[in-house]
């Protein structure tokens, strides 16, 4: 489970390596799919609104 499957990201050294790597063996290893709950997840938004006890509402 990962908040976010970004390859890199900025950083004050310059670009790092991200998540997606780690997270593509540990899929090929288990044969199992990654489970991503961070933005812009459907999953993060559902709890987000849950906690907040908001109806969910479509924009648009």
């Amino acid at each position: 489970m990962a908040t976010k499957i970004d390859k890199s990201f900025p950083s004050e050294e310059g670009e790092s390596i991200g998540v997606a790597g780690m997270l593509g063996a540990i899929e090929a290893t288990t044969n199992r799919p990654d489970s991503v709950v961070g933005e812009p997840s459907h999953i993060m938004a559902g709890a987000a609104l849950k906690q907040l006890r908001l109806p969910p509402k479509r924009w648009g």
